[in-house]
């Protein structure tokens, strides 16, 4: 929420953040349709609001699997989903917004409040999504797929 001011700051509140994100990344990017919150004072409820279809997720990770290139723009600062990928000094399992893997060294993760994951696999070229009712499911599910990716050598 802190940075979600911060951002808002910089470039606006409410409608104005809500249509940054628009024609900054989600268009830029093909997401046709997000529902987002805001508080009272217009910040973003970030990492609650963020509701969208596995296809837009999978593109946020596709947009992190090409290092923030999209269709040759780039959309994300140079540095950024590598400074993303780098552990916390609190926590080693957490970068900038993103889980890290400790036992598959360069995957990362986006977990939602409500059960969405996103993995990001950069060995494998692979991203997807995975949907359900919470984390306790859908974190185990993607673990398999990444398994089976890895024995595929």
């Amino acid at each position: 929420m802190l940075i979600n001011r911060i951002q808002a700051e910089q470039v606006g509140s409410g409608h104005d953040f809500r249509e940054f994100m628009e024609t900054e990344l989600l268009d830029k990017i093909g997401v046709n349709r997000m529902e987002t919150m805001f508080d009272p004072t217009g910040t973003w409820f970030g990492a609650i609001s963020a509701d969208t279809t596995a296809l837009n997720f999978a593109r946020f990770g596709l947009l992190y699997l090409r290092d923030g290139v999209w269709d040759g723009e780039r959309i994300l600062p140079e540095g950024w989903v590598e400074y993303t990928r780098t552990p916390s000094a609190a926590n080693p399992e957490y970068g900038a917004g993103w889980w890290l893997d400790l036992e598959r060294p360069g995957v990362f993760y986006a977990v939602g409040i409500r059960g969405q994951t996103i993995a990001v696999d950069p060995q494998h070229d692979l991203t997807f999504v995975t949907l359900a009712t919470d984390s306790a499911i859908s974190l185990p599910v993607s673990e398999a797929i990444l398994n089976a990716f890895a024995a595929q050598k």
